[in-house]
């Protein structure tokens, strides 16, 4: 029996095992989150899909099991959100400047996925676009009542953020198979930039946390590593550097004001639960941290950087000393693994610290592909992880 089968057997208690609570004293720190004043206790990160019905039912379930832990809890990305960018694209073809070339398929074997590939319609140039609205301001409207429902009743911390996570507009982009690539580009940036703004006039600033969902690590690793990686690398377009990457998100995120916390998650995706490429080392992410610590105008309150499971050697973490990033940027290491649970974590924190002193904890991607009997397991092993010395 592997021991992804082993753990399979122990999830199945589900969200209905015994909840244990964080330990320590909860204090607020100067973002005004919920935090632990413990060295030994960590933050965490969820990405942003939780598989359970209904965004209440998110916010039940992580603020039981986590408390204080996570400064921003997102909505669970619920329903047919849990397909990521192939919800959205679901949304664009229905638009009349667009039109269905193809299916793309993710992978997938818990939540199978594909992606519609678009193209312009006859005639059609990227300057005629009108992307807006994107969908995320109305589906966080409808959570955010949730949330504040679960904070008035005690379910979650009084400091939480609600977290709203969107796809960079660089990896939207890049689904419409035709047309000049920067003239898109520049679409979904004005797309973005304004549902950003109507987001930030829905919510209040101080319960708000925005992240950026980042696959511009693939492409980088498959550029710098050739044949590397599954077949679907060799059907996006990857045209984009890093830097233009990082600057694309330094454009949008202007528009997020700075009493709104900021984020960014660095992904090398995980259709079928395993990453479309594997890093080679930390450099890739090393570099696009970097990049993004000075293409972004305003304050970078986390980034998120994945740790495959195999990876507790020096080697892995040797990059991230050559890190730039402003003293109030959190980094989070996404080196929570369900199949080797906290035995496994504790060795690549042990790796990690090494080089970086202080961090928080994450999962390398979101959740929306585990079955949704697994959710409790995840998120006790989070706490539990934060919790390790």
């Amino acid at each position: 029996m592997v021991a992804r089968d082993r753990v399979n057997l122990v999830m199945m208690g589900g969200l209905h095992s015994p909840v244990v609570q964080p330990t320590g004293t909860l204090t607020t720190n100067t973002r005004g989150e919920a935090s632990m004043p413990d060295a030994s206790t960590r933050a965490v990160l969820l990405i942003g899909t939780i598989p359970l019905p209904s965004s209440a039912l998110v916010f039940e379930a992580v603020g039981a099991r986590l408390g204080g832990l996570a400064p921003a809890v997102p909505d669970g990305e619920t329903g047919p959100r849990l397909a990521w960018i192939g919800w959205q694209f679901g949304r664009l073809k229905h638009l009349e400047t667009l039109q269905m070339a193809a299916e793309m398929p993710l992978g997938g074997k818990e939540l199978p996925q594909t992606v519609p590939v678009l193209k312009l319609r006859k005639g059609v140039k990227t300057t005629d676009l009108n992307l807006h609205p994107l969908g995320y301001c109305d589906e966080a409207i409808k959570s955010y009542s949730a949330f504040k429902e679960a904070k008035a009743r005690g379910r979650l911390p009084a400091s939480t953020r609600f977290q709203v996570s969107i796809p960079s507009a660089l990896i939207l982009s890049t689904v419409i198979q035709d047309g000049d690539p920067r003239g898109l580009l520049a679409a979904f940036e004005r797309a973005a930039i304004d549902e950003v703004r109507d987001i930030c006039e829905a919510i209040p600033h101080e319960e708000l946390a925005i992240q950026w969902d980042m696959v511009e690590p693939e492409a980088e690793e498959y550029r710098r590593h050739p044949g590397a990686g599954k077949p679907l690398l060799k059907q996006l377009r990857l045209w984009w550097s890093y830097e233009e990457g990082a600057a694309s998100i330094g454009r949008i995120s202007a528009a997020i004001p700075a009493s709104v916390n900021l984020g960014v998650h660095l992904c090398y995706g995980d259709p079928d639960g395993t990453h479309v490429i594997e890093p080679h080392d930390g450099s890739v992410l090393r570099d696009i941290a970097n990049a993004l610590s000075v293409s972004i105008p305003r304050r970078l309150d986390w980034i998120h950087m994945p740790v495959p499971i195999e990876r507790h050697d020096d080697a892995y973490f040797a990059p991230f000393r050559t890190l730039k990033l402003a003293p109030e940027t959190r980094i989070y290491l996404g080196l929570v693994h369900q199949e080797d649970g906290t035995e496994g974590a504790a060795q690549r924190i042990a790796a990690a610290r090494k080089v970086i002193p202080n961090f928080g904890v994450a999962t390398e991607c979101g959740l929306g592909r585990l079955p949704p009997n697994t959710i409790g397991y995840v998120l006790d092993l989070y706490r539990k992880v934060a919790e390790l010395p």
